[in-house]
């Protein structure tokens, strides 16, 4: 009496408890790991299309009963296949596939009729405890602790002197350790151990009497294989981390790129301008070459010999041009190496403006060219004539005929 009433108040006490995990604890768990999966998946990393993330893989081991028998004793092999899908570095979903062989647990009265003695088909979830508790880095950890558990179909093949073959509703729990064994993490080894329960099946064989995870119906399994990532589109194996931004850095950064398109804009006006100026200077270099060549150099026996020589002005301009220095200094050279000789510089200006104007500036070409030969090339002014003509019209082209023609003379 005394058994029973101990044996009635310990199933009282595991009611009790499977009551308050049912109804209390497993809702706030579930609760919970929503609202972390949630956020986790909206600010950790970047979207991925339909065909990311996803990995196959093998896997083998042992299997053996998990009550009534001697676990290492009566462990049989096991092989099986995945396919999974990461949705978020967290959380993940796979299909596994498994198959047992040699298992006298199930088999009474003789050997089995396949090799194969039992077989289940799971879809699981994957949740990433090593991302949950740390946080994704941008790439996996070298090594990763990952929770296991799902529902599926099982069969079991029983000899024809025991009665048909039994189909079942099977839950499988565990956990994963990964190992991944290259830096751009595209492969990993795994070892799991496992628990799966039988919850529905035919109870003349004994499978199971009700729905409930009861550790007389189930068996412990430990399997290790590899698994292969497949290349995203990111091309990489694996989630690539976001860097998020709020709202005023943002809008720092439209405003930098605004300004820079700004810059860009001012720089190629810049640009524009400056070609234009480019362009001005050659089409002017054009037009004096074409004065130099178009400056002829002529004898006269009637008053000596002599010769012409022409320095260029810009319009309304008196100031030498570094490039008209050359001729200057020709001039200066002639005189040097001919002591007997003279200069008369005769200025000119093109028919714009009024003529007071064109005599003045004529009169100023002059004396610049009558200066230089003084002041740099030490000519003596004596050996100098200056004279100013107004308006010339001794080219064809107008604007040609901004010049000062020196004659060099050579006395008798």
């Amino acid at each position: 009496m005394v058994i029973c009433s101990i044996n009635r108040t310990f199933v009282n006490v595991m009611i009790f408890r499977q009551h308050v995990f049912y109804r209390r604890v497993l809702p706030i768990c579930i609760l919970f790991m929503q609202g972390v999966l949630s956020a986790y998946s909206q600010t950790t990393v970047l979207g991925s299309k339909l065909t990311d993330q996803w990995s196959w893989g093998i896997s083998g081991g042992i299997y053996a009963p998990a009550s009534h028998h001697a676990v290492l004793l009566d462990a049989r092999p096991l092989v099986g296949m995945k396919i999974a899908k990461e949705i978020t570095p967290v959380f993940g979903l796979s299909l596994e596939a498994n198959a047992a062989f040699n298992s006298p647990a199930h088999v009474q009265g003789g050997a089995s009729k396949t090799v194969v003695d039992a077989m289940d088909v799971s879809g699981l979830v994957n949740l990433n405890l090593s991302n949950l508790l740390g946080g994704y880095r941008g790439r996996p950890r070298s090594m990763e602790l990952v929770a296991v558990y799902g529902m599926g179909w099982g069969h079991l093949f029983y000899p024809e002197s025991v009665g048909k073959d039994v189909n079942m509703l099977v839950s499988r729990a565990g956990c994963e350790w990964h190992c991944y064994m290259n830096t751009a993490r595209s492969w990993y080894f795994h070892v799991r151990p496992a628990i799966v329960w039988a919850l529905t099946g035919n109870d003349s064989h004994h499978i199971c009497r009700n729905t409930h995870y009861n550790i007389n119906q189930a068996s412990l399994e430990l399997t290790t294989g590899v698994t292969w990532h497949f290349r995203n589109s990111r091309h990489t194996f694996h989630f690539v981390k976001a860097r998020l931004y709020d709202q005023s850095e943002t809008d720092a950064l439209n405003a930098k790129i605004n300004d820079m398109r700004n810059l860009m804009q001012r720089k190629d006006r810049e640009i524009g301008d400056k070609e234009k100026t480019i362009d001005s200077l050659k089409h002017q270099m054009e037009i004096l070459r074409s004065r130099e060549r178009t400056c002829a150099t002529a004898k006269d026996s009637c008053t000596g010999n002599y010769w012409e020589s022409v320095v260029s002005f810009l319009q309304g301009q008196s100031d030498i041009e570094i490039s008209q220095y050359p001729v200057v200094e020709r001039i200066a050279m002639y005189l040097k190496k001919h002591e007997n000789s003279r200069v008369v510089i005769q200025g000119y200006a093109s028919p714009e403006g009024c003529a007071a104007v064109n005599d003045r500036l004529a009169k100023s070409r002059a004396e610049s060219v009558k200066k230089m030969l003084i002041y740099k090339h030490g000519i003596s002014q004596k050996r100098i004539q200056t004279k100013g003509q107004g308006a010339g019209d001794i080219f064809s082209e107008p604007e040609w005929n901004r010049v000062a023609i020196a004659t060099l003379i050579e006395e008798n």
